[in-house]
């Protein structure tokens, strides 16, 4: 499922990954994603602002920072080079996972 209420199309998915922060790494869910960013689902938050890492396998790794984050969920925005996010978006996809 598509989201488009936002500037830029979201795809809904639910992705296992880990998120890497200062040598620690915890357990993940992917909820949406898009060329910019993704709302992750996880027990342990990083801090607004703390550069992470979003490890999706066996898509490959994505570096962002913590954009907010609520009870459940962080935003992450997407660091990385906008080619290298679409290279691991197009993996995805090809693994039907939207």
């Amino acid at each position: 499922m598509l989201v488009t209420h936002r500037r830029e199309t979201r795809a809904s998915t639910s992705i296992e990954a880990l998120i890497h922060i200062e040598g620690a790494a915890f357990p993940c869910r992917v909820k949406d994603v898009s060329l910019h960013g993704a709302k992750v689902l996880c027990r342990q938050k990083p801090a607004k602002g703390a550069p992470i890492a979003l490890l999706m396998e066996p898509f490959g790794r994505i570096k962002g920072d913590v954009a907010w984050q609520s009870s459940e969920m962080v935003g992450v925005k997407f660091t990385d080079e906008r080619d290298a996010v679409g290279e691991v978006l197009l993996l995805m996809a090809s693994y039907s996972m939207f």
